[in-house]
């Protein structure tokens, strides 16, 4: 290399001596033809020899070359093309500047024969100098610029040779790429007139694609010019989503016209703008048709290795990720936006003979830069707008070989980088849209007309039929890995319920099949698709017994849903440095895993394959036949924990394999990755959960069942309370199994022994020391929910101990502790509630007392999660107040307070679990009477009344309108309204009446609950009014007298027996004043007129 660079050295500097100046002589342009001749002879694609610095200053003497100089101009161009492309040489700004300026001059010059090369090293200059380009991108972009009009040019120039070689359609390819070298990178921030002129440039190359149809796209080499016009639209739509939003039916139709291209059995067709449209449209007949000769047939797995590259990841993005909820993340390699990679000779298909590799290699990154575009469409664009464009990439129908869908992508392309592109376009395309696709169905349809519903669950079948299709044939594991996420992404927003589901068993029997495979990524994205399938609501008959699950043991609720957590969807690919084939790669003997799973299910437990493979992959072995269990990746084991989590719901499914269960969980909790620990602790926590709602909703009548969950947690307790006490480990891992502690549940809890009761407090005590505030408020929390139970309830220490540990928690900085301390101390209350009932109860001290109800009217300004459970704590202690407080000044003004608040919580946000909280704390604090009667000095009542009025009438959601009216019948005495009554009463009427008038169709399934619980309360209203009161109520009844009949009459003829004692003694109680002698009758009239409103049901109800 030192004999390259002293050469190279040596020739620079006679070059440098030759050309100081413009003038030269015949003989000194011929020693400069030579020189360059030489410096053109090196093998530049050589390991770096060229010193940086004399390659400045040799590019920075091209300048002085003359713009009549053809020859020289061609050789200084190839000449410096090479040392920025091939010994990546740097060029400083100060030299950037005069050198892009020559190379214009040279391009504007009356003489068009080195226009080619020019181009060509502009675009080496500008691609690799993209942090120079900001000043120059107006002037070169510009519409009358340099690089704009040359990229058209005349039919009858088309073909025409100039002096370098280079044709008036290389000249345009040549443009475009240096456009598309322009267009800045994502993360670089844009004034509003550079976006414009971005937009105009846009809009001009789509003009191109649509209109130059006889310049470029019957021609003989039409790739470069084509990819790079794509590669250049990517680009500016991923930058400005209001452009993309604009031009989306362009885009899409490019983008569909040429992610097929060059395949067999295609035919290519010029670009078509795709309409938005409601309706599925069919194909074109065009391209439905075939037109003779050898059918191609589908891809078949390759049985040969291949090389692969790993796919690099861009950070950057301009557009914001939804929440995606729950559930999945699914990213996009932005590589991909860029075509120009390095293909492996595997890519090539062996089948097309007639080609050459490199014009294969061509095509391959022009199908990629066209799916990519359609890639950017699918992240960029809301899911409600492009909507009326899916029948353009997934058409209702199975797929030909010649229909411009994105899974024929998948199915046909032999590029394995072009099927991923496409699968990772389908699956944005999918993710999120689960609200647009509720509405599919699968049904008979009618003969006239197909219904938007079954088109759309035609168009769902056909994915999961292309996508089962691919399973089934690909050999490539990146491309193998997307199909399954994309497969993952499907299930989760498909109507399960409402399609027919024959199509679960043929994927199903692929996934059992990959989740015994070798490799770690292919078994963690099987096992990612059983997820999603277990976790789906309402579970059909097809899934549950592909999964294995009989349908007695299927969930009746979802309670721990948000407990899931989606572990892989944002893996990125990583391809191995071998691709296997599918078939031979199973650890094992598939046919003998199958036949014990068989075995497995035909036994009397039946367990679950999936249970199986899953506890397999925790290390613990099942089954009859003996197998010596290799330690899982880690990867596997995590999504293998995940599964068991989403499994968790279906106790009965898991109860006959607790033993197992907890061997495997108990070996998570010890492993040596601190990662596996925490997804250990989450699940058990959700298992935990699922086993006290399980035990609960029986009753625990099953001593059996019952005795095997006690086993469960006296035999997983000593890990759980041996990582809790560790000192070393991850705080995380410490609040999940706190919070598992608090699920123990009062069924498990009563019957552990009570050394283990004072070893579970004495732990959760000590945690709600620790230093770390999360692990320290779960702990409390835990504690708050054993205050509950009844043989720690009447604990007064314990109780007081507890709020103790909670006061600080409150005003921690942090919400989440805050939220979690809030919901302990509503849990307290409610204990002190409870001991109140009994007469001989201890209380708690006035000092404690007085702090929790302080801190608590602090918490009611919080965070609207704090304030659900502030407000409650609030109505809780405010009924426990006695005389003794009522009568001192400072407690006077803390209930004064409290009120206050309770009233502002109703009256003000948008929070309807604060306001329905508060409407039942309201209610608590109503049933204290001595409120009523010893705080005559001020007047509570008026704005409690007027906020409950001002709830029930006026709130559009209904369940708080419900704790409204249920919290206006805890009045226990007439004279506790005082004056408020008529005013209750007419509110009330007005409520009923305006119950039937419904603003959000969501609220419709609780207007029967809202206005039984309106009747309820006009009904106790009733019973306790005096004599006098019942001409108040007649005058406010009378305007409205027919529509509160008819709605009585229907809510007591539907309201359930044990509900409707209240209602059907309305009559009764109405009836028997009637009877009472010496009535005025004024008051007998009013009597009357009530009565015919609230009657009794008719008998041919009963």
């Amino acid at each position: 290399m030192s004999n390259h660079w002293d050469e190279f050295s040596r020739l620079t500097t006679k070059f440098l001596f030759l050309n100081c100046n413009d003038g030269k002589n015949e003989n000194t342009r011929s020693e400069l033809n030579d020189l360059l001749n030489d410096l053109n002879s090196f093998g530049y694609q050589n390991p770096k020899f060229v010193d940086d610095k004399t390659a400045v200053r040799l590019i920075e003497s091209f300048t002085n070359i003359g713009t009549d100089e053809e020859t020289i101009i061609v050789k200084a161009c190839y000449l410096l093309t090479s040392l920025l492309t091939k010994q990546k040489v740097q060029v400083p700004v100060q030299t950037f500047r005069p050198v892009l300026q020559w190379l214009l001059k040279c391009l504007n010059s009356d003489i068009p024969d080195v226009a080619g090369d020019v181009l060509k090293t502009m675009h080496a200059l500008l691609k690799y100098h993209p942090q120079h380009l900001l000043e120059f991108r107006e002037s070169l972009l510009a519409p009358n610029g340099p690089l704009m009009k040359r990229l058209t040019f005349d039919e009858s120039e088309k073909k025409r040779k100039n002096y370098d070689g280079s044709s008036q359609e290389e000249i345009a390819e040549a443009a475009m790429r240096c456009v598309e070298a322009l267009i800045p990178p994502l993360d670089e921030d844009l004034s509003d007139h550079h976006v414009e002129l971005l937009d105009a440039v846009g809009v001009e190359i789509i003009r191109l694609f649509y209109s130059q149809k006889k310049n470029f796209a019957d021609s003989t080499n039409p790739y470069v010019f084509i990819t790079s016009g794509l590669v250049a639209l990517q680009k500016i739509a991923a930058g400005d989503r209001d452009w993309l939003e604009r031009n989306i039916g362009e885009i899409l139709g490019i983008g569909k016209s040429y992610m097929l291209y060059g395949l067999p059995g295609v035919e290519q067709s010029m670009p078509q703008k795709v309409i938005v449209s409601q309706q599925s449209v069919l194909e074109p007949a065009t391209s439905q048709t075939n037109k003779g000769g050898k059918v191609p047939k589908t891809r078949k797995p390759r049985n040969v290795g291949k090389n692969r590259k790993k796919d690099g990841r861009s950070k950057n993005s301009r557009s914001e990720e939804s929440d995606r909820d729950n559930h999945l993340k699914v990213e996009y390699d932005n590589a991909m936006l860029s075509p120009f990679y390095k293909t492996s000779e595997s890519d090539y298909s062996e089948t097309e003979s007639g080609r050459s590799q490199s014009e294969m290699h061509k095509q391959s990154k022009l199908r990629l830069a066209a799916i990519s575009l359609i890639g950017v469409v699918a992240k960029n664009i809301e899911k409600k707008i492009f909507y009326g464009y899916w029948h353009s990439l997934f058409p209702s129908e199975s797929l030909t070989n010649s229909s411009k869908g994105l899974l024929n992508c998948v199915l046909r392309d032999p590029n394995p980088r072009c099927r991923v592109a496409a699968l990772q376009a389908t699956s944005m395309f999918l993710f999120g849209s689960k609200v647009y696709l509720a509405q599919a169905e699968t049904r008979k349809a009618p003969s006239s007309f197909m219904p938007f519903s079954i088109a759309l669950g035609n168009m769902i079948l056909s994915i999961y039929e292309s996508l089962t299709q691919a399973l089934s044939a690909e050999s490539s594991l990146p491309v193998l890995t997307q199909i399954l996420k994309c497969l993952g992404v499907l299930i989760q927003v498909t109507p399960f319920h409402r399609i027919d589901n024959c199509f679960v068993p043929s994927f199903v029997k692929y996934i059992r099949r990959l989740i015994y495979h070798k490799d770690p990524t292919i078994q963690v994205a099987a096992l990612m698709v059983m997820e999603f399938l277990i976790s789906v609501q309402d579970m059909t008959n097809e899934i549950s017994e592909c999964i294995g699950i009989p349908r007695s043991k299927l969930k009746t609720t979802n309670k721990n849903q948000n407990q899931l957590n989606d572990v892989g969807a944002n893996d990125v690919i990583e391809p191995h440095d071998e691709e296997e084939v599918i078939d031979s790669d199973y650890e094992g003997d598939v046919s003998e895993v199958l036949e014990e799973n068989k075995n497995c299910e035909d036994s009397s437990n039946k367990m679950s394959w999936v249970l199986q493979k899953v506890l397999e992959n925790l290390g613990v072995a099942v089954g009859t036949l003996k197998k010596t269990l290799t330690l899982a990746a880690a990867p596997v084991r995590i999504e293998s924990l995940q599964v068991l989590s989403c499994l968790a719901p279906h106790f009965l499914l898991l109860k006959d394999h607790l033993e197992l269960i907890e061997i495997a969980l108990e070996k998570s909790l010890s492993d040596s990755q601190a990662e596996i620990r925490l997804y250990a602790a989450k699940t058990l926590d959700t298992i935990g959960h699922s086993m006290s709602a399980y035990l609960i909703e029986k009753a625990a009548g099953d001593t059996d069942e019952l005795s095997v969950c006690v086993n469960f947690w006296l035999k997983i307790l000593p890990s759980v309370i041996q990582k809790i006490q560790g000192q070393t480990q991850n705080p995380a891992l410490k609040v999940s199994l706190c919070d598992f502690m608090s699920n123990i549940g009062i069924h498990i809890f009563e019957r552990l022994p009570h050394t283990t009761h004072i070893q579970i407090i004495s732990l959760l005590s000590g945690a709600s020391c620790n230093e770390e505030n999360n692990v320290k408020a779960s702990a409390v929390r835990a504690l708050a929910v054993y205050a509950l139970f009844p043989s720690l309830r009447d604990d007064l220490c314990f109780v007081e101990n507890t709020a103790e540990s909670i006061i600080p928690l409150l005003k921690d900085g942090n919400l989440f502790v805050r939220v979690k301390a809030s919901w302990a101390m509503g849990n307290i209350s409610d204990a002190l509630v409870a001991n109140c009932i009994e007469p001989q109860s201890e209380r708690i001290s006035n000092d404690l007392f007085k702090r929790i109800l302080e801190v608590s009217s602090d918490s009611a300004v919080d965070n609207d999660k704090v304030r659900s459970n502030a407000v409650r704590t609030l109505g809780n202690l405010l009924r426990l107040l006695n005389a003794e407080h009522l009568r001192l000044p400072a407690w006077q003004l803390l209930y004064r307070t409290a009120i206050d608040k309770l009233v502002q919580n109703l009256n003000s946000g948008n929070n309807a679990k604060v306001k329905w909280n508060a409407c039942y704390a309201i209610g608590n604090l109503m049933k204290n009477e001595l409120l009523f009667t010893s705080a005559k000095d001020y007047d509570w009542q008026k704005v409690v009344f007027s906020a409950l009025i001002n709830v029930i009438i006026n709130n559009a959601n209904f369940k708080v309108r419900i704790n409204g009216a249920a919290a206006l019948a805890v009045v226990a005495r007439r004279e506790h309204y005082g004056t408020h009554l008529s005013t209750i009463w007419s509110s009330l009427l007005l409520a009923l009446e305006q119950s039937n008038n419904l603003v959000d169709f969501n609220e419709y399934k609780h207007r029967d609950n809202l206005q039984e619980q309106i009747c309820l309360t006009l009904s106790h209203v009733i019973k306790i009014c005096n004599n006098e009161d019942f001409v108040l109520l007649k005058i406010g009844l009378i305007p409205a007298l027919e529509t509160i009949k008819q709605t009585w009459q229907r809510v007591i003829n539907r309201v359930l027996p044990e509900n409707a004692a209240p209602l059907l003694s309305c009559s009764l109680y109405l009836n028997e004043i009637l009877q009472r002698p010496s009535l005025p009758s004024e008051t007998k009239n009013s009597l009357q007129v009530l009565a015919s409103c609230f009657v009794s049901p008719s008998n041919e109800y009963f």
